[in-house]
């Protein structure tokens, strides 16, 4: 599969099951080290390599479909198979938040993440909102990574959101806040 192969559209009812074929779990190899009072990370320590993996809830984004104040992306093969989704909302501070946004693992570095954000920017713009938030784990480098080469910036952290979790490697994330300034 090729970049161009890749295209974004919104999603529909009936695209939901497919979305539960995809394995979007990736690699942890190494994590964001802090201090995170930066609008960029510069530095990355690595860690004994370990899988984390995502199961998708799709009653939980089956209530992004058709309304206004949300959406849902998907990233589509050429045979229109998604391979990959992005949820979107308005945020109670006025920011389009990125709620959910993962791509399978066999179509990473495609381009998948970078045309489902441009179509979150597009969504946000045309909602008039001056931005979008996300959140990501430190022990998700990809993802730290993709965001700040898309021109997001740190804009915070939270060493404890994830404590109560479980006592395994979830326990120990720190969850970062990228945003995403929208030029007027």
């Amino acid at each position: 599969m090729v970049k161009s192969e890749i295209t974004v559209r919104k999603a529909r009812l009936d695209d939901l099951h497919k979305l539960t074929y995809n394995d979007y779990s990736f690699l942890v190899d190494s994590i964001a080290v802090g201090p995170f009072t930066n609008p960029e990370l510069t530095e990355f320590q690595s860690v004994q390599p370990y899988t984390k993996r995502y199961d998708l809830e799709i009653p939980s984004i089956t209530e992004y479909l058709d309304k206004n104040e949300l959406a849902l992306f998907l990233a589509v093969d050429s045979s229109d198979t998604p391979v990959g989704h992005l949820a979107i909302s308005r945020f109670w501070n006025g920011y389009a938040s990125v709620d959910d946004m993962a791509t399978d693992v066999n179509v990473r570095r495609l381009g998948c993440a970078s045309k489902m954000m441009e179509a979150a920017v597009d969504w946000a713009r045309e909602a008039g909102l001056p931005g979008l938030r996300v959140e990501t784990q430190h022990n998700n480098a990809p993802a730290c990574r993709f965001y700040q080469k898309f021109g997001f910036k740190l804009g915070g952290y939270d060493a404890h959101l994830y404590d109560a979790l479980s006592s395994g490697p979830a326990a120990r994330e720190m969850a970062l806040f990228w945003y995403l300034h929208l030029a007027g």
